[in-house]
């Protein structure tokens, strides 16, 4: 057995034990001379008590010493161990947890976060023994490298350092801590330890709520957890998290809204926002032109903020930033903006609908034609619309037509033959023999109206979420009252996009997105939609995506992880096309049939899709960090508060400063003695103030 010593500067304090031996043999107080009678029976008294008197101030003295050498022992922390790696007994078997989310890239006094917990993992390398054994895994939201097996050379460990570098993704700390259990499951060692090295943002430890214990399978109470505390980066963050473009057809300019949040403590004033126009290059977009505007936001709260420019005349690549702050890495949003574009829509219906001014067509026209507007809309009646040329239009809109005549259907069929798009509202007039003729293109088929009662409305739960047309999934659904819809059969390669609660469809789309059938009217004689915030938005949105059906994925905005994909009439040759991400790196991808499939995408910016021999024909799409997290939020958990996730794990917080190495050794190893000489040191005195108390009543006559 043997000591080290965890703040060794502090025994420079010893000599301070010889200051009460010095004070009680020179600050001696003279005795008084007194007059007094015959002192011979008082004498004898003083020579009987003497000695006890002698020995309660050795007590006394003793007390006085021990206690300072107990505070100082106290401060100096001496850690017990055994062998100092040479016994079995001694050696440990480690996995060092380093977390690589993009929270770690917050710059603490010109040095990142991620750098300094590389640091530190270099270090517990170094400090390893020979019997020791170790395991690396490196993680985000996934496990971005695991080691696979533990090993004694911690070079190979060291190598990978090395060559890591912090991601994009948020953090998830469960899966990385599955492996590291499951990994010492497997190991014999008696001394096991987990070193976690992260930020402690919030987003890693909340989003699993309650004890991770029942979560991790081979959980082992026996096995330390080690988390040294890094400096806390600055709370003053704020994050560019969502961007949304809206044209004005009528001005021919676009109105850019950027919602913004302040992750700090403190409130933030004049905050620049800039609107910044990149330039096409072959793979490296550039940022050329800028419109500039300030915002204020307080401590915790969202601000939206819009800037307002021409629309381009051509696709744009566009960038919405901030002044950089500690975490540069959510200042930005990338996004691509499109021509404007006139949607040509052809709405038909019945005479006696359309020229009242209750007419569902009326509805349509005015949730579609309020600025800003892409689309143009031209209303006629079934008669008229037999004669009519088509070839301009973009989409069909039949409001509730009685009956579609054969040569109408004929008609109908061959518009859909060209790629273009097909909407029909279903109310009173229609049935199943109105869309006869078009049955086979579709997506289910009419039955007879049923009420619906206080059935709830609902996006269809299952649609991925770039595919909800927007529709703000918050949005008070309750007040929508549907008394009657359509009874339907859907067809199986149908979608339904609005859902009652009993499963019943409102909205169903054919699955190559040209055709869409709304079961209830367009005015409020069967719902009062008509009259709510959501109508215009919602049709807005579903007759824009149906009328430029694979817009979607054109101006769709990626998200950290997601794999890009691209259809093509034909399936392209793999050596014919290369993706470039925002940092000039090639990236990985295959084709399945048509289509083409990239690897994880894992940098935000600005990405090229380029054709060899042909760079003038480069594709963009943007990619940017998930909205939907709270990585930005910098304000690490406490340790008390990571300690409920696994409370029946043995916890221990080290110091990440010059310190590191033996507390580190300590923690792995050994027992610190402080606790113990705390509790000695105040019994002492206690002791002390006992025997003072004791000899001032002796001295009492």
């Amino acid at each position: 057995m043997n000591f080290h010593f965890l703040n060794p500067s502090f025994l420079w304090l010893l000599p301070i034990l010889a200051l009460p031996i010095l004070l009680h043999l020179f600050l001696k107080r003279p005795p008084k001379s007194l007059l007094f009678s015959d002192l011979q029976f008082l004498k004898k008294t003083y020579i009987r008590t003497r000695p006890r008197r002698n020995r309660i101030q050795i007590l006394i003295l003793a007390c006085r010493v021990l206690t300072l050498l107990f505070l100082i022992l106290f401060f100096s922390r001496p850690v017990t161990h055994l062998g100092a790696g040479s016994g079995r007994g001694d050696s440990v078997a480690l996995v060092i947890l380093l977390d690589r989310s993009y929270s770690m890239r917050a710059i603490v006094s010109g040095i990142s976060s991620f750098e300094r917990a590389k640091t530190l993992a270099k270090k517990t390398l170094e400090s390893l023994k020979e019997l020791d054994r170790s395991a690396l895994i490196v993680f985000s939201e996934t496990t971005d490298y695991f080691s696979g097996y533990f090993t004694h050379q911690p070079q190979d460990h060291q190598k990978q350092l090395d060559s890591t570098n912090p991601g994009y993704r948020v953090t998830q700390i469960v899966p990385a801590l599955q492996k590291a259990y499951q990994i010492l499951a497997a190991h014999n060692a008696s001394n096991k330890a987990v070193l976690l090295i992260t930020d402690r943002t919030r987003q890693g430890w909340t989003e699993i709520p309650g004890s991770w214990e029942n979560r991790i399978e081979n959980f082992d109470p026996n096995v330390k957890i080690l988390v040294p505390r890094l400096p806390p980066a600055l709370s003053n963050n704020i994050a560019v998290q969502e961007v949304s473009l809206v044209p004005d057809q009528a001005a021919e300019t676009t109105q850019t809204t950027a919602l913004l949040k302040n992750w700090g403590s403190t409130f933030q004033a004049n905050i620049p926002v800039t609107l910044e126009e990149i330039s096409k290059s072959e793979n490296s977009p550039k940022p050329e032109k800028n419109v500039q505007t300030t915002v204020d936001i307080p401590s915790g709260e969202s601000r939206s903020v819009s800037l307002t420019r021409r629309s381009p005349p051509s696709e744009s690549l566009g960038r919405i930033g901030i002044r950089s702050d500690v975490l540069s890495t959510d200042d930005s949003f990338y996004f691509i903006e499109k021509p404007l574009k006139t949607i040509q829509i052809l709405c038909v219906e019945d005479r006696t609908g359309f020229v009242a001014l209750s007419g569902e067509s009326f509805y349509l026209r005015q949730a579609l034609s309020s600025p800003p507007s892409p689309f143009k809309i031209t209303t006629t009646t079934p008669e008229e619309f037999k004669k009519m040329d088509l070839g301009g239009v973009d989409l069909l809109a039949f409001i509730d037509p009685s009956e579609i005549a054969p040569e109408s259907a004929e008609k109908i069929l061959d518009f859909l033959k060209k790629g273009k798009s097909f909407f029909l509202s279903a109310g009173e007039r229609v049935n199943q023999k109105t869309i006869a003729l078009l049955s086979e293109q579709m997506p289910l088929t009419l039955e007879d109206p049923i009420p619906t009662g206080s059935l709830k409305l609902q996006i269809n739960p299952k649609l991925p979420m770039e595919e909800s047309f927007s529709i703000p999934g918050e949005y008070e659904w309750d007040k929508i009252k549907v008394d009657r819809t359509l009874r339907v059969l859907l067809k199986e390669e149908s979608v339904p996009y609005l859902l009652f609660e009993d499963r019943t469809p409102l909205l169903v789309l054919s699955s190559d997105g040209h055709v869409a059938v709304w079961l209830s009217s367009l005015d409020r004689s069967w719902n009062n939609f008509a009259s709510k915030p959501l109508y215009a938005p919602m049709l807005r949105s579903l007759f824009r995506r149906l009328a430029i059906p694979n817009e979607q994925e054109k101006d769709r905005i990626w998200t950290i992880g997601d794999s890009f994909h691209k259809s093509f009439p034909l399936p392209p040759a793999p050596d014919s096309l290369e993706i470039f991400s925002p940092s000039g790196e090639k990236v990985p991808f295959r084709i399945v049939h048509r289509e083409i499939h990239s690897s994880p995408l894992e940098e935000p910016g600005i990405y090229s899709l380029l054709k060899k021999g042909n760079p003038s024909a480069a594709e963009h799409f943007a990619v940017n960090l998930s909205p939907k997290n709270s990585e930005s939020d910098l304000a690490p958990m406490s340790f008390s508060e990571m300690k409920e996730k696994l409370p029946h794990a043995q916890w221990v917080e080290t110091d990440s400063g010059h310190l590191y190495p033996v507390e580190l050794d300590s923690a792995l190893r050994g027992k610190e003695l402080s606790r113990g000489l705390l509790f000695s040191s105040i019994f002492f005195l206690f002791t002390e103030m006992f025997l003072l108390s004791r000899r001032n009543k002796s001295k009492r006559p």
